[in-house]
């Protein structure tokens, strides 16, 4: 009975063990990035149309003060 290749094999399935884990964990990590990535890419957009928006109904206030209509009427 080798106790020392038991602890050496025991040391092997820890290690396989152990990589298992890191592997999944940086699987459930890159697919937690693409989803933040996404989510952020959605608010982005949000945040841009609301901006142009705001953009076009600044330019359609103020743009007739200096006599040019907008938007243009062709």
């Amino acid at each position: 009975h080798d106790c020392e290749l038991e602890m050496e094999l025991f040391a092997i399935e820890n290690q396989v063990q152990v990589e298992n884990q890191h592997q999944k964990y940086q699987q459930n990590h890159i697919v937690s990035h693409k989803n933040v990535s996404i989510l952020l890419s959605k608010h982005l957009l949000c945040i841009h149309s609301y901006c142009l928006s705001l953009h076009i109904l600044y330019l359609s206030l103020f743009l007739p003060i200096f006599g040019i209509q907008f938007p243009p009427n062709f």
